[in-house]
C-alpha cells in the first residue's frame, strides 16, 4: 500500500451524463523535485473546469489505557506508525478518545519511557481499524517473566464497540475489563442497592459479557467473590451518582496484583475508572465499620487476663477482668471471628474459644465477655460466652439525661429487681436473669444521683444498695453500661471476687458503684423503733440516739422539701394525755446539717390536722413545737436528710417531749376508781394498792384546782 487514497464523489458532484479527465499530478518527493507541487489527483471537466479530488483520511476513535503492572513498563512511549504518539504513557493512566488512522493497517509500538525515536520500540502491533469505529485499547500483561508469578505475556486487548457516552440518559454505561494477572476468576455482586449480580465468571483479560453494563446512575456497592461465591473480601465503592455520571460512559479495569510479594512488590490489586476524557480515577474501597465497646465480665481466673483476636490478629492484649474497651472500629457486613485466647498468647494458634460475628455497617454494639470456663471449681457453672446488645450508645439521646445499659453478668445471682430509693423513683427494671440486659433497653434517667437497690424478684426484700452518683460523676448526657459482677457466694466459685455492680464508660473507663452498707433496722416505715414522749424539756433524760447512715427512702419527698437522694429512718410514739408535743434533732458528728421530719399517721399518709407536721432544718432553726395531736393515739416519726445539698447523713440525737401546760399526768402507780361516774358533783374515789397519806387535787378544764382533799 502507498497509502495514497482519494475521494471521487461523482454523485456529490453531479456527474451523471458526463465524461471527465482524472489525471496524476505533482512530485511525491517534492525534495528531490525543486520543492515542486506535491503529488495528488486531479479532474478535469468538459468545460475545462479543474478540481483536486480530496485525500481520503478515514479515522476511528480509539482510546488507550496503560494497565501494565509490570515495573519495566511503569512508564512507556507509544508510537503511530513509527510516530511518536503517547509520550511518558504512566501506569493507569489513559489517553482520551485519539482519532487514529482507519481502513489501512496502522503499527503500534511499545518503547520505554523517555524513548529517543521507533528503534527504540520492544513490542508493535498491527490493527486495522474500521472508519468511524469506536475502540478501546488496553495494554495490559508484563515484561519480566522471571520476577512475576504468574506470568501473563504483555498484550494489547482491543474492545471494538468502544463508548464516549451512554445510550440512555440517566444510565451510566460501564464496561468491566479483567486485568489483574494473578486475580482468579470471579463474579461481581452489587450489595448496596440490592441489584444482585451483575457480572458472572469473569477471567483475566475479559471484557465483562463483551458489552457495557447499562446502569441507572446510582451510587453501588460492589462485592467480589470467586466464581463459585466464595467471598474475597474485596468490596468497592462505586458512586456514579455522587461522581455526577449520569449520561456517561467509562471503563472500570481490575489493576495491579492479589500477592505482591509474588510480583515483584508490584502496586497492590484495586478496580479503576477510565473516563472519556483520559481521566482515571481509583474505586475506594468499601470498608464497612461498626462501633463496638467489649466489656471483659468472666469472673474465672483462668480467664483473669485475656488477648482477643478478630479474624486471627491481636486486637485486644492482656484484656482484664472488668476492663472495658473504648467503642472500637470493627469490620462489618462480612463474618468476622472474634477469638479469645489466655493473656501473653503468642499467636492466634493459641485462640481457646472463636464466636461468629456478621456486624451491621454503621451499627453500634455493646459485647459483654461473661461466664466461665472452669466446670469444676465453679458452682453453678454458666459456660463462657459473648453477650451481644444493639443498639449501643455512645452518647445519652437527650443531653440532660443519662442513659444506663443495665446487664445481669453474675454466674451465681438469681433473678432481681432493681429500685432506685434515693428519690425514690420507683422500680427501674423487673426480673433481670443471669445474661440479661434489663429491659431489653437503656434506662433513660434524669442526670441526677441515686439509691439503687437490688431485691429479690419478689419486689420486696432488699439485697444490697448501691449509690449511682451520676450527677456527681458529670455524666449529663452521656451513656454507660452497669454490669453486675463477681459472685455472692465465693466460696463455691473458687474464691473469686464478690458481688459488685460495676460501670463502663464509652471511652473504657470502668469503676465499681460503692455499695452502702447494713441500713438503720428502723429504715423502713413498717419497722419503727419505739420511743416515749417525755416530760416538757427532759431532753436529758428522754433522748435516743438514731443514724442515718445507710438508710435509703421508701417514702418520697416530704412534702417540705426539695427532690433529692433522702435518707430516711421511723420512730413510733403514742401521745398518751399530750396534744401537742415538741420535735428537737441535733446533728451528730460528721451529720447534717440539715435533718428533719415529717409526721405520720400511718405509713405513707401524713398527720392531719397539725400545724407543723413537716420540717426539714430543724437542726438549724431549733426545737419545733407540733400542736393539734389526738391524745393517746400513735403516731410514726420519720427522720431524713436531703443528700443532694452538702448534707451527710449520719448520727443525730432526737428527742420528742409533751407540753404539760394543760395536762395531767396520770398515777399509774396504784389502781384508781372513781365512782359513781357521771355523778352530780358528789363521788366516791377508791385506792387499791396504796399505802399513807394521800392528797388529792381536782382541776377543772382550765387547769384550775376547784377542790382539795388529804
Amino acid at each position: 500500500p502507498t497509502g495514497l487514497q482519494y475521494e471521487a464523489p461523482l454523485a456529490s458532484l453531479g456527474l451523471d451524463g458526463a465524461a471527465l479527465i482524472v489525471f496524476a499530478s505533482g512530485f511525491l518527493n517534492n525534495a528531490n523535485n525543486n520543492d515542486g507541487p506535491s503529488f495528488g489527483l486531479w479532474v478535469a471537466l468538459p468545460d475545462g473546469t479543474t478540481l483536486a479530488l480530496p485525500e481520503w483520511n478515514p479515522t476511528a476513535r480509539v482510546q488507550v489505557i496503560h494497565n501494565s503492572a509490570d515495573a519495566a513498563a511503569s512508564v512507556v512511549d507509544i508510537y503511530l506508525n513509527g510516530n511518536l504518539a503517547v509520550n511518558d504513557f504512566a501506569f493507569r493512566t489513559a489517553t482520551a478518545f485519539l482519532d487514529l488512522p482507519a481502513y489501512d493497517t496502522i503499527e503500534i509500538g511499545v518503547a520505554p519511557g523517555n524513548s529517543m525515536d521507533a528503534d527504540d520500540i520492544i513490542a508493535t502491533f498491527p490493527f486495522i481499524l474500521d472508519a468511524n469505529g469506536s475502540y478501546i485499547v488496553m495494554a495490559t500483561g508484563l515484561l519480566d517473566a522471571i520476577n512475576y508469578n504468574p506470568f501473563e505475556a504483555f498484550t494489547l486487548n482491543v474492545f471494538p464497540m468502544g463508548q464516549e457516552t451512554a445510550m440512555m440518559a440517566g444510565n451510566t454505561d460501564v464496561l468491566v475489563y479483567h486485568g489483574g494477572t494473578d486475580a482468579p476468576s470471579v463474579d461481581v455482586n452489587e450489595i448496596g442497592v440490592g441489584a444482585g449480580q451483575i457480572i458472572n465468571n469473569m477471567s483475566y483479560g475479559d471484557w465483562a459479557g463483551n458489552m457495557y453494563l447499562e446502569l441507572p446512575t446510582l451510587d453501588f456497592i460492589l462485592d467480589v467473590t470467586l466464581a463459585d461465591g466464595t467471598p474475597t473480601g474485596l468490596q468497592y465503592e462505586a458512586p456514579l451518582a455522587s461522581l455526577g455520571l449520569d449520561g456517561a460512559a467509562l471503563i472500570v479495569f481490575a489493576s495491579g496484583f492479589l500477592n505482591t510479594a509474588n510480583n515483584n512488590d508490584g502496586p497492590s490489586f484495586g478496580l479503576w475508572v477510565a473516563l472519556p476524557d483520559g481521566t482515571t480515577l481509583a474505586l475506594p474501597e468499601w470498608n464497612p465499620t461498626a462501633r463496638v465497646q467489649v466489656i471483659h465480665n468472666s469472673a474465672d481466673a483462668l480467664a483473669a487476663e485475656v488477648d482477643v483476636y478478630i479474624n486471627g490478629a491481636l486486637a485486644i492484649d492482656d484484656f482484664a477482668f472488668r476492663t472495658a474497651t473504648a467503642f472500637l472500629d470493627l469490620p462489618a457486613y462480612n463474618t468476622i471471628e472474634i477469638g479469645v485466647a489466655p493473656g501473653n498468647s503468642m499467636d492466634a494458634d493459641d485462640i481457646i474459644a472463636t464466636f461468629p460475628f456478621q456486624l451491621e455497617e454503621d451499627e453500634t454494639y455493646i459485647v459483654v465477655a461473661n461466664g466461665l470456663l472452669d466446670a469444676v471449681n465453679y458452682d453453678p457453672f454458666v459456660p463462657f460466652d459473648l453477650y451481644v446488645f444493639t443498639p449501643g450508645r455512645e452518647v445519652a439521646d437527650n443531653n440532660t439525661n443519662t442513659d444506663i445499659l443495665v446487664f445481669h453478668g453474675s454466674t451465681d445471682a438469681p433473678t432481681v429487681d432493681l429500685y432506685e430509693v434515693g428519690l425514690p423513683a420507683g422500680e427501674l427494671i423487673d426480673n433481670l436473669s443471669y445474661g440479661d440486659f434489663g429491659n431489653g433497653d437503656y434506662l433513660e434517667l434524669a442526670n441526677d444521683n441515686y439509691y439503687v437497690q437490688v431485691r429479690l424478684a419478689d419486689g420486696t426484700t432488699p439485697v444490697v444498695t448501691y449509690n449511682a452518683p451520676l450527677e456527681t460523676l458529670g455524666l449529663d448526657g452521656a451513656a454507660a453500661v452497669a454490669f453486675a459482677s463477681g459472685f455472692l457466694n465465693p466460696a463455691n466459685n473458687n474464691d473469686g471476687a464478690p458481688f459488685e455492680v460495676w460501670v463502663a464508660l464509652p471511652d473504657g473507663t470502668t469503676l465499681a458503684l460503692p455499695a452502702l452498707g447494713a441500713a438503720p433496722v428502723n429504715n423502713v416505715c413498717t419497722s419503727p423503733e419505739a420511743i416515749n414522749v417525755g416530760e416538757e424539756v427532759d431532753c436529758a433524760n428522754n433522748s435516743v440516739i438514731g443514724d442515718l447512715s445507710n438508710a435509703w427512702n421508701d417514702f418520697g419527698t416530704p412534702d417540705c422539701e426539695l427532690t433529692g437522694v433522702i435518707p430516711t429512718v421511723y420512730y413510733t410514739f403514742n401521745t398518751g394525755s399530750f396534744d401537742e408535743i415538741t420535735i428537737d434533732i441535733t446533728a451528730g458528728l460528721n451529720s447534717g446539717p440539715e435533718i428533719g421530719y415529717l409526721l405520720l399517721e400511718a405509713c405513707g399518709t401524713m398527720a392531719d390536722g397539725v400545724d407543723t407536721p413537716c420540717s426539714y432544718n430543724t437542726t438549724v432553726i431549733g426545737p419545733v413545737t407540733v400542736v393539734g395531736l389526738e391524745e393517746n393515739t400513735d403516731y410514726i416519726l420519720m427522720i431524713f436528710s436531703n443528700l443532694d445539698f452538702a448534707n451527710t447523713a449520719g448520727e443525730f440525737t432526737l428527742c420528742v417531749s409533751g407540753d404539760d401546760t394543760n395536762s395531767i399526768t396520770e398515777n399509774n402507780t396504784s389502781s384508781f376508781n372513781l365512782f359513781p361516774n357521771p355523778n352530780n358533783g358528789s363521788f366516791n374515789i377508791e385506792f387499791k394498792g396504796t399505802e399513807g397519806m394521800l392528797s388529792i387535787d381536782v382541776l377543772n378544764l382550765d387547769g384550775r384546782i376547784v377542790a382539795s382533799e388529804s
